[in-house]
């Protein structure tokens, strides 16, 4: 159990990371909106910040 939160948590500093290298300071708010809809259940939040890691990945 223990070592499957430390692989979560380690998994999630490893995407942030990634993200923050690839699509630069709009990559970290899409991703912050992403994860801030998600655990708000906010899905406005959600579909922002997932069009906005969209259209960086797309037009990157």
């Amino acid at each position: 159990m223990l070592v499957t939160g430390l692989l979560v948590a380690a998994l999630a500093v490893f995407v942030e990371r990634l993200v923050e290298v690839q699509l630069g300071l709009p990559g970290v708010v899409g991703l912050l909106l992403l994860r801030t809809g998600l655990t708000t259940k906010s899905g406005v939040c959600v579909s922002i910040g997932t069009l906005l890691l969209i259209v960086l990945v797309i037009w990157g």
